[in-house]
């Protein structure tokens, strides 16, 4: 399997995932950039 073909079932798996459960997903997507931040802060 080659890395696009990864990467496009992995992006279509995300979209679906943030479709089914929307509130949940900016959830974790925003704690996900928050800390990103947070570790760039520090860093």
């Amino acid at each position: 399997m080659s890395m696009l073909n990864a990467l496009h079932i992995f992006r279509s798996d995300w979209q679906t995932l943030g479709r089914r459960n929307i509130e949940g997903h900016k959830k974790v997507m925003s704690r996900f950039y928050i800390n990103t931040l947070d570790k760039r802060v520090l860093l």
